[in-house]
Formats: C-alpha cells, structure tokens, sequence
C-alpha cells in the first residue's frame, strides 16, 4: 500500500472509487491552495482510502477557540492581586 497526496490526473479514478467527483476536485484544489493535504491510499493502481488534513480548524471549532481565550483573559483578570496559590486553589 502507498500512501500520497492526490495528484490532479488522479481526481477521475478516485472519483470513481473513493469519493463523489465534486468532493476530490474540492479537495484538490485546496491542497494546491496549501490550505490541507489530501492523501490517497493506494493498492497497485486502485485507490482504497482517503485522508483530509487541514492545516487550519474549520470555522466553528476556531470560533469554540476564541470562546476558551475570551474566558481564560476574563478568569485571570479576576485572580489580580491574589498570590499565586489561592488563584490556583480559590
């Protein structure tokens, strides 16, 4: 088995085996956008997997992050003037 990133040549048989046409030339064209990496696993000349690896996080989990930063600012600004081990015990 290999396993390596699409190449545009290769969005017809993956295609056919792996995935709906509009979903491998989606990805495609994100991984020549350097926005992800996706990985064909291969057995000789059939593709038999697929990998997606985004190098950012989608739209809701970067707004979940922005969520946790906003409440550790908020918590810390509460624990001003508190020596170190009651901001941590309470």
């Amino acid at each position: 088995m290999e396993i390596r990133p699409l190449r545009a040549a290769e969005v017809a048989g993956v295609s056919a085996r792996v995935r709906h046409p509009v979903v491998v030339s989606d990805r495609l064209a994100r991984q020549q956008s350097g926005r992800c990496w996706y990985a064909i696993a291969w057995e000789g000349e059939h593709p038999v997997g697929q990998a997606l690896l985004r190098w950012r996080r989608p739209a809701p989990l970067a707004f979940s992050a922005m969520l946790d930063t906003a409440w550790e600012r908020r918590s810390s600004r509460r624990r001003r003037g508190r020596p170190p081990s009651t901001a941590i015990t309470g």
